[in-house]
């Protein structure tokens, strides 16, 4: 990889010198931003990847599997937003401008409204059908302890989703100390719970401080960006999202209803089937307005 970068770097640019130099003027740039994507990754990384490790010195090894297995399964629900992902960060740095911040106000709100859209109907699902599921896949009774935490696990990777949009445009604006800072003080917090609470409450407790913290960082990255960041009321994100809210209540309630009686494959695709096409007429036609379905179209501005 290192040589074929090499080869391209010398044909993109020609008579560029790869040789390594310093410059203290790049370099300080580099860092003053670097530093705390830096910080913020690494708490990512103990809360997403060093925790099974950590929660293995206050529970059994048998017992440990009833945390990974729904972690794994939760965590797939951002990989939802992939197709988005790639460009939020390059199109919110050239909005950074204040004459783009009314732009950027609309990437704000929108890009957080069709995140909501994207997840909310397999959170609303995975949680009320999610121990179902287990128990179909796995069998032997596992739902009784992985059910649980699977329905917290999902609500902090929901709360975790919705704010990438907002925590994408702070690192494009350049303005990502204070999120990962926030973010660091609660992962610090949440592994300093986990030898009060998990051996008294078991896994469950892990997965509610996880999504205790996703929900705390969550409110406040939104509060920040929108004030300090875009200049914009965060009622205004309030309001863009009641009717995407709305959309959700009828399948939320009827999920609810029916968590208990749904108990073979076949139901549960069937639910899910229904499910996708009301979500689908109600996100496009109720969920999102005019000019959001345009720029969603393959041939709108």
């Amino acid at each position: 990889g290192l040589l074929y970068f090499y080869a391209a770097a010398r044909r993109l640019l020609p008579g560029i010198s790869l040789s390594p130099r310093h410059d203290p003027e790049a370099m300080g740039r580099i860092l003053r931003l670097g530093w705390s994507m830096f910080l913020g990754q690494a708490a990512w990384s103990v809360l997403n990847q060093l925790d099974k490790v950590v929660l293995a010195y206050y529970v059994p090894m048998d017992q440990l599997v009833h945390y990974i297995i729904p972690f794994t399964l939760a965590q797939k629900l951002v990989l939802l937003l992939g197709p988005i992902l790639p460009v939020l960060l390059p199109f919110s740095s050239q909005l950074s401008n204040a004459a783009d911040r009314p732009n950027a106000r609309r990437l704000m709100v929108s890009g957080t409204k069709v995140s909501f859209l994207i997840l909310a109907p397999f959170a609303v699902l995975g949680c009320s059908f999610g121990p179902a599921f287990l128990e179909l896949w796995l069998g032997g009774g596992y739902s009784e302890h992985g059910g649980w935490i699977l329905r917290w696990l999902l609500l902090a990777n929901f709360a975790h989703g919705l704010g990438i949009c907002a925590g994408v445009i702070a690192q494009g604006f350049g303005r990502f100390k204070e999120p990962a800072l926030l973010f660091t003080v609660l992962t610090v917090v949440v592994v300093l719970s986990w030898p009060v609470f998990v051996p008294h409450f078991g896994l469950v407790a892990a997965a509610v401080a996880h999504s205790v913290l996703q929900t705390l960082y969550l409110a406040g990255l939104l509060w920040w960006v929108c004030r300090r960041v875009l200049d914009m009321p965060p009622a205004d994100l309030g309001t863009a999202l009641a009717r995407p809210l709305a959309c959700l209540l009828p399948l939320a309630a009827a999920s609810f209803l029916l968590r208990n009686a749904l108990h073979g494959w076949a139901g549960l695709l069937a639910f899910g089937a229904a499910a996708g096409l009301y979500w689908a007429l109600a996100a496009w036609t109720w969920g999102l307005d005019d000019s959001e379905r345009g720029r969603l179209l393959p041939s709108g501005p």
